[in-house]
C-alpha cells in the first residue's frame, strides 16, 4: 500500500502542494547509507522531525517528514534540484528518487509496513508505529521547509559543474571525477556519488579495456583472502546482498580483474555463490526463493556497479599492511604500553609464564601498530606463530593479561563467522584471589601522561627493581613504523625455535646484548635472572656461537639465530613448520564444518533449491568452493572431524605447505597461515584467473 504524498485527486487539498515530503532513496548499502545520514543531519538543521524506514528487503531507505501546512510545488522542487543536481551541478544526494515529489498529482511512497514486491515489507527504523505517528503529527511549520530549501541551494553552489563526458579510446588513461558513460552502447553520463569523493583523490590510474570498459592498471594476480571467502559465501536472506557484491567486486578490481572476466564469473554460480545479487532477485514466494534477472537488467547493473566499484578501488590508500605510519594516538598507546610493562618491574616477566606474556603484548603491539587501531582480532593460532608458542599457550597468555589489566577483551570470539575475539588495551579490571595475579602498572616511572590507555585504577610503578631498556630495545622515540619493525625484529629472534631447546628466558638475555656490550652484571640488574641463571644463558648461546665475551663485556657475534637452527636436530628444527601446516590445515577444516552447520540449518525447501551437494572425497575443481562439498560423516552419521582433516590436508598439499612455511622461516618473517592458504598454487578454491586483455 502507498500513500500519495500530494492532493492525489482528493478534495479540499489545493492542487500542487503537499503535506507528506517523503524522500525515497535506492541504490546500493555503500551510497544509500551516506545519502540517508546527510540528508537527516540537513532536516535536523533546520528543526524537521523526520521518521525513517527501510523500503523494502534491498538497502532502500524512506524519510518521511510532514508539514503543518501545505507545501508549494514549487518550494518542493527547488528542494529536489538542489539535491539532485538537476540544475547542471554535481547531486547532493544522487541516490534520491525524485519522481514521486515532482509529481503532486500521482506521487506516492510505500507506507511502513506494506509489502514489497521482490518480498518483505517496509518498516520503521528507530521508532515504533505509535512514536512515528507522534512525530509526523508534530511535523514542522513550512517555514523550516524554506529554510531547508535555501540551506541546500547554498550547499549545491558549491558543488562543481557537470562536465559533459568524452569517452576516451580503448587503453587509455582518464582522470578519475571525470564523467563516464553509464554502460556500454548508452549515451546517457553517469555522475561519481559524492560519498567516493570523501575519500580523496585516487591513488591508482585507471584505464579502459579492449571493451571500453574501467578497470585499474593493475597486472592480474589472485584475489585476497577475504574477496576469496566472500566470493565463495552463500548468504543468509537477512543479510545485505547488494553491499556483499559490492565489496567482492572492489576486491576484484584491486585484484586486476576487467570487467569481461568478471561477467565470466557471474555467468558461472558456481564460482561465484558470492555474486547473487547480480543475477537474481528477491522473489515475493519466500525469501529464500529468488528469480533470474532479465539479461538486459542484469548487464546494465553489473556494468554500473563494477565502474562504481573501480573508482572505489583506485581510492583505496596505497601500500600493504604495515606500510603506512600509525595513527599518532595508537602509537602513543603502544608507547606507553612498553613503558608501563617496563615500569613493571623485572619480577614479572622473569616468573615462568613471564616470556609468553611479554611475547603475546609485543606481538598485539604489532598488530595495533600494522592496523593503526587500539582494538584489533588476533587468534590464538596466528598469535602462537608470531610468539613461537603453541595455541594453548598464547591462548592462556592472553587470558593472563586479561585478568591482570593489560588487555581487555573489547567483542567476544564469534566460531560461527571464524571471527576472533577483539583485544583493546585495559581501562580497567578486577582483581581475582589467584596467587600469581599481579595487576598491571597504570603509569611508568617517567610518568609520561598516560598518552594511552587509562589504567588509573591499576597499580602504581614498584620503585627500585630493575628495568629492561625498551627505550634503546623498541626504538620507541621514533616514529610508528620504526617501532613496528624494531617489534617484529625482537619477536623474530624471540619465537625462534632455538629456545625450545634452550629455553625462552635465554631469548631475553639475549635481547640485553642485541646492540649494547654489557657486563654479567649489569645483565643481571637488567633481565631480573640471578647470577646462576644469566650464567647458564650465556653458556648455552656462546655454545651456539650467538654471544662471545669481549673487551667491554658479552656482545654478539654477528651470527643470525636462524643459522644456529639450522644445525638443530629435526625434531627441534621443524617445530614452527609442523604448528604452521597444522593450524591452516584446521582453518580449512573448520571452515569446512561452519559451512556444513550453515547447511544443516537451512530448511528442506532451501536445500532443494541449492542441489545436491557433491561428496567429501570429490576432488575440488579450480574455482570451486572446497566447503560446498558434504562435510565426512561416520555410518551412524555423526561428524567424522578426523577424516574431514585428512582431506583437507590432502588437497592442500600438506608438504606444499611445509615446504612454504620453511622459506618464510628461512628469509625471517612471520608465518601466517591465512597467506600459506591465499597463495595460487596452494589453495585451488581461489578464483580461475582470467586474461584482462579478454
Amino acid at each position: 500500500m502507498s500513500m500519495y504524498l500530494g492532493p492525489g485527486g482528493r478534495r479540499g487539498r489545493p492542487a500542487g502542494s503537499f503535506r507528506l515530503c517523503a524522500f525515497d532513496l535506492d541504490g546500493v548499502a555503500e551510497l544509500v547509507g551516506p545519502d540517508v545520514e546527510f540528508l537527516t543531519e540537513q532536516l535536523a538543521a533546520v528543526g524537521i522531525p523526520v521518521v525513517k524506514a527501510a523500503s523494502g528487503p534491498g538497502p532502500g531507505r524512506h524519510v518521511w517528514t510532514r508539514c503543518r501546512d501545505e507545501i508549494p510545488a514549487s518550494l518542493v522542487k527547488r528542494i529536489v534540484t538542489a539535491l539532485t543536481g538537476a540544475d547542471g551541478r554535481r547531486p547532493l544526494c544522487p541516490t534520491l528518487d525524485a519522481g514521486p515529489l515532482l509529481n503532486p498529482a500521482t506521487g506516492c511512497v510505500r507506507v511502513p509496513g506494506s509489502p514489497h514486491r521482490n518480498g518483505g515489507y517496509s518498516r520503521l527504523l528507530e521508532h515504533s508505529p505509535d512514536e512515528a505517528i507522534a512525530v509526523l503529527r508534530r511535523g514542522a511549520p513550512l517555514l523550516a521547509y524554506k529554510q531547508l530549501a535555501e540551506r541546500l541551494e547554498q550547499l549545491a553552489g558549491r558543488m562543481p559543474p557537470r562536465r559533459p563526458a568524452t569517452p576516451a579510446p580503448p587503453g587509455q588513461t582518464h582522470r578519475v571525477g571525470e564523467h563516464q558513460p553509464r554502460h556500454a552502447g548508452a549515451g546517457r553520463i553517469r555522475r561519481l556519488p559524492p560519498s567516493l569523493f570523501r575519500h580523496g583523490e585516487p591513488v591508482r590510474p585507471i584505464a579502459r579495456d579492449a571493451g571500453g570498459r574501467l578497470r585499474l592498471e593493475l597486472g592480474l594476480r589472485t584475489p585476497g583472502e577475504a574477496t576469496q571467502q566472500a566470493l565463495q559465501a552463500r548468504l543468509d536472506p537477512a543479510v545485505d546482498h547488494s553491499a556483499h557484491a559490492f565489496r567482492v567486486l572492489k576486491g576484484l578490481a584491486l585484484a586486476g580483474f576487467t570487467h569481461a572476466a568478471v561477467v565470466q564469473l557471474v555467468n558461472d554460480p558456481d564460482r561465484s555463490p558470492g555474486l547473487e545479487w547480480l543475477r537474481t532477485t528477491r522473489s515475493c514466494g519466500g525469501a529464500a526463493l529468488r528469480v533470474a534477472r532479465e539479461g538486459w537488467d542484469r548487464s546494465a547493473l553489473l556494468a554500473r556497479q563494477w565502474d562504481l566499484a573501480v573508482e572505489a578501488a583506485a581510492r583505496v590508500p596505497a601500500g600493504g599492511a604495515g606500510e603506512r605510519d600509525p595513527a599518532p594516538d595508537v602509537t602513543a598507546a603502544v608507547v606507553d604500553l612498553l613503558r608501563r610493562m617496563d615500569a613493571a618491574g623485572t619480577g614479572r616477566w622473569t616468573r615462568p609464564s613471564g616470556p609468553a606474556d611479554r611475547a603475546t603484548l609485543l606481538a598485539i603491539a604489532v598488530v595495533m601498530l600494522t592496523a593503526s587501531r587500539l582494538e584489533v582480532s588476533l587468534d590464538v593460532r596466528r598469535a602462537a606463530l608470531m610468539t613461537g608458542y603453541s595455541r594453548q599457550t598464547a591462548n592462556e597468555a592472553m587470558r593472563r593479561l586479561i585478568a591482570d589489566g593489560w588487555l581487555c577483551e573489547a567483542a567476544p570470539a564469534d566460531r560461527r563467522r571464524s571471527q576472533a575475539r577483539t583485544l583493546g588495551l585495559a581501562a580497567d579490571h578486577v582483581c581475582n584471589t589467584h596467587h600469581r595475579h599481579e595487576c598491571a602498572m597504570s603509569s611508568s616511572v617517567a610518568d609520561i601522561g598516560n598518552s594511552g590507555s587509562d589504567t588509573r585504577a591499576n597499580a602504581r610503578p614498584p620503585e627500585g627493581l630493575g628495568r629492561f631498556p625498551s627505550a634503546d630495545l623498541y626504538s620507541v622515540k621514533g616514529g610508528g613504523r620504526q617501532l613496528a619493525d624494531s617489534l617484529r625484529i625482537v619477536l623474530g629472534e624471540v619465537r625462534s625455535d632455538l629456545w625450545g631447546m634452550l629455553g625462552h628466558h635465554a631469548a631475553w638475555t639475549l635481547q640485553a646484548v642485541r646492540d649494547v656490550p654489557r657486563t654479567a652484571q649489569e645483565m643481571e640488574r637488567i633481565t631480573g635472572y640471578s647470577s646462576t641463571t644469566t650464567a647458564k644463558h650465556l653458556a648455552s648461546l656462546t655454545r651456539h656461537g650467538l654471544v662471545c665475551k669481549g673487551p667491554h663485556g658479552w656482545q654478539r657475534t654477528g651470527r643470525d639465530v636462524a643459522d644456529a637452527v639450522r644445525e638443530l636436530p629435526d625434531r627441534h628444527r621443524t617445530r614452527s613448520v609442523d604448528r604452521a601446516v597444522v593450524y591452516a590445515v584446521e582453518r580449512a577444516v573448520h571452515r569446512w564444518w561452519s559451512a556444513e552447520v550453515a547447511w544443516m540449518r537451512l530448511s528442506r525447501p532451501e536445500k532443494r533449491v541449492r542441489g545436491r551437494r557433491a561428496p567429501a572425497d570429490q576432488t575440488t575443481l579450480p574455482g570451486l568452493a572446497a566447503t560446498a562439498r558434504a562435510y565426512p560423516r561416520q555410518p551412524d552419521g555423526t561428524p567424522d572431524h578426523d577424516r574431514a582433516w585428512m582431506i583437507e590436508a590432502t588437497r592442500l598439499e600438506a608438504a606444499a605447505l611445509a615446504a612454504a612455511t620453511l622459506h618464510q622461516l628461512d628469509v625471517g618473517t612471520v608465518v601466517d597461515p591465512l597467506r600459506l592458504l591465499g597463495t595460487e598454487r596452494l589453495e585451488p578454491t581461489a578464483p580461475t584467473a582470467v586474461n584482462p586483455a579478454a
